[in-house]
């Protein structure tokens, strides 16, 4: 049995396969041309594979940590409310270090749009 290569978008993966050799990808609006390889990969193109599920990747490890780093913050200015009664140098430190990882959670996700 032959091999079918799947041809996909390279912004959002949406396979094109069976479409029109020039088009616009009908998930995210981008041109491509599947003869000159133009806004597309095939399946057996790993290595842009593997770059986009680690820019994927990147971005929820990303998203994941602002999280941990938001609900760390409200503990230890819970515990520190309770203890010493001047949760503010928490919340303010928490909050610069969850507003960092938020801009470049954010900056991930525009990233993997390119």
């Amino acid at each position: 049995m032959a091999r079918i290569d799947l041809v996909e978008c390279s912004k959002c993966g949406y396979d094109l396969t069976g479409l029109t050799v020039v088009g616009r990808c009908p998930e995210c609006g981008q041109r491509y041309h599947t003869r000159t390889g133009e806004g597309v990969f095939r399946s057996g193109d790993v290595r842009q594979r593997t770059e986009r599920r680690m820019r994927h990747l990147r971005t929820i490890l990303l998203g994941a940590a602002t999280l941990m780093v938001m609900v760390l913050t409200g503990i230890a200015a819970g515990l520190a409310n309770s203890l010493a009664k001047n949760p503010g140098p928490v919340l303010i430190i928490g909050g610069l270090v969850g507003l960092i990882l938020i801009m470049g959670t954010l900056i991930s996700y525009l990233g993997e749009r390119e």
